[in-house]
């Protein structure tokens, strides 16, 4: 099974260190959609990006699907995903109801771009005749299928909860692993030096002390893609 990662333009070292990490996963051909830094050496499907985080993943998403080369299975990651520690596969992980998160996420932004997406989310759910709502949008890697993807890029949704709910993919509870800066009432950070997953994410903000107190050390070595 491929992995496959969208990206952005410019320099990474999320990136460098998430295909660093791949050490820890079985996999067939890594590919990196849309754009890539300078270093990256790896099979790549070039993607204009310009606009809006969310436009360019679904550019770069189409291109995925219409890819003959990509296998019909593959995982998605993103560029600051880790895996931590070896596994042998990629379970299907949620994290509790979607009407949980956007309780929690309202109590601190309650006019958030990210609860307004939430709310379209269910609003397509429920238009499709899906009425279940975990929330699949957890930072670590999920399989998924080009034919099944391909018809949900249109929705203006979180591709990876309506995925996961209108597939009904199942799977089980996992807190949500991304290492983020506390915010005002906002959620507690995920604590990665006591959590036990075998994934972690960090943000624009979080990386260089994720790299500091973790990375670094489990991953000194350069991939092939460097």
């Amino acid at each position: 099974m491929d992995v496959v990662y969208i990206c952005r333009d410019g320099e990474n070292d999320e990136l460098r260190y998430s295909l660093r990490s791949l050490a820890n996963l079985p996999h067939d051909n890594v590919w990196v959609i849309g754009g890539a830094p300078e270093w990256y050496k790896g099979k790549r499907i070039k993607v204009k990006q310009s606009g809006d985080k969310y436009s360019n993943a679904r550019r770069n998403l189409n291109a995925l699907c219409d890819s003959p080369d990509i296998t019909e299975s593959f995982i998605l990651m993103n560029d600051d995903f880790f895996i931590m520690r070896p596994v042998d596969d990629v379970p299907y992980l949620h994290g509790g109801s979607v009407y949980d998160k956007i309780k929690r996420h309202s109590a601190y932004a309650p006019d958030s771009a990210y609860v307004r997406l939430l709310w379209d989310t269910l609003h397509v759910l429920a238009n499709r005749g899906c009425h279940t709502s975990y929330d699949y949008a957890l930072h670590v890697p999920m399989v998924m299928e080009k034919a099944k993807l391909k018809p949900l890029l249109g929705y203006p949704a979180s591709l990876r909860i309506l995925y996961g709910n209108l597939y009904n993919v199942g799977g089980k509870f996992s807190d949500d692993v991304k290492y983020h800066r506390r915010l005002t009432n906002g959620p507690e950070p995920y604590d990665f030096v006591k959590g036990d997953s075998p994934y972690l994410s960090s943000s624009d903000g979080t990386f260089k002390y994720v790299y500091s107190k973790k990375l670094k050390r489990l991953f000194p070595e350069p991939s092939i893609f460097e």
